[in-house]
């Protein structure tokens, strides 16, 4: 993977991740059901799951790569 390539994929995966969706209704409703804790509980999961996603993603496109 180029670096072109990999920054692009950087920036798609923080586009992705910043654009609001079911992560952020997860947290809302975690926080407003169950108090700061689980909502703060649901951020950090959510976070540590889009690292795993993106980690998976950085390896398995560097074997598609055709150079």
């Amino acid at each position: 993977m180029t670096p072109g390539e990999f920054g692009s994929f950087l920036l798609v995966s923080a586009i992705l991740a910043w654009v609001p969706g079911p992560t952020i209704a997860l947290i809302a409703a975690n926080s407003l059901r169950n108090g700061f804790a689980a909502g703060f509980a649901a951020v950090v999961g959510t976070q540590v799951g889009y690292l795993l996603w993106l980690t998976f993603g950085v390896f398995t496109l560097g074997f598609v790569s055709t150079d």
